[in-house]
């Protein structure tokens, strides 16, 4: 709008009519030492900077997203192949099937570390997720609806999308992570196993054990990080939306 602003002053000036050049700061505050409500230097100055932060913010942003659910989503394809070596185990010989299962437990056992590992790593993060989501989804809609669909609340609403599309795309990836681990008990369950040997049955009994064990993203180390939390924060965050307006 203010280069407009400028375009058009510039081409009333060439038809020998004067009008005023209009300013439309996206901050309100001045920017340090520079004039950026009168001056075109001081604006296209701010403007640079600003579009340099910007940029710097969204890449940080899509790196963060993409590292999470890119790690997420690698787990989850650690848990299929086992799920599809355990289904190639029916189609296995009798002298090469120990060998096999030995391979099976292994990429399993390696599978579970990962998850462990990637839980341990992002249960701080999936905290903050979580808490700047409710305090923001509430702060937002409570200052439209007390000061009105500003420029500031725009701003609000856009950050609000982004971290609702980040905190849904966190539940949703670890919800396929959680089914995936359950689907390797199935999947042992529906090997012939009492036609080998004890021994193939106490391989193929490991496995199912260790899948019986919940495979999941937590946040606080005990909130579990699926599509259910998801509706249960929005809940939550009307819940308090709610309360903050009676209160004001």
């Amino acid at each position: 709008m203010t280069y407009r602003s400028i375009y058009m002053a510039s081409v009333s000036v060439e038809n020998g009519s004067v009008q005023s050049i209009q300013y439309y700061p996206n901050l309100e505050e001045s920017f340090y030492w520079l004039d950026n409500r009168s001056s075109v230097y001081g604006y296209a100055t701010f403007s640079i900077v600003a579009l340099l932060v910007f940029t710097v913010a969204s890449y940080n942003n899509a790196t963060k997203l993409l590292t999470i659910l890119t790690t997420i989503k690698y787990c989850n394809t650690l848990l299929q192949l086992v799920i599809i070596e355990v289904d190639n185990l029916n189609h296995a010989t009798s002298n090469a099937i120990d060998r096999e299962l030995k391979q099976v437990i292994q990429l399993h056992q390696r599978a579970v570390r990962c998850v462990a590992l990637l839980n341990q790593t992002l249960s701080f993060v999936m905290t903050v997720q979580l808490a700047l989501c409710i305090l923001t989804w509430c702060f937002t809609l409570l200052y439209i609806l007390t000061v009105g669909l500003d420029v500031t609340g725009m701003n609000g609403l856009l950050i609000m999308f982004n971290m609702t599309l980040e905190m849904f795309g966190y539940c949703f990836f670890c919800t396929e992570l959680a089914t995936t681990g359950t689907l390797i008990a199935c999947q042992s369950y529906e090997f012939r196993w009492e036609e080998h040997d004890p021994k193939i049955q106490k391989m193929i009994s490991t496995i199912v054990a260790r899948s019986q064990l919940p495979l999941r993203i937590t946040a606080c180390g005990f909130i579990t990080v699926n599509v259910e939390l998801f509706a249960k924060v929005v809940k939550t965050t009307y819940s308090v939306f709610i309360v903050l307006k009676d209160f004001i």
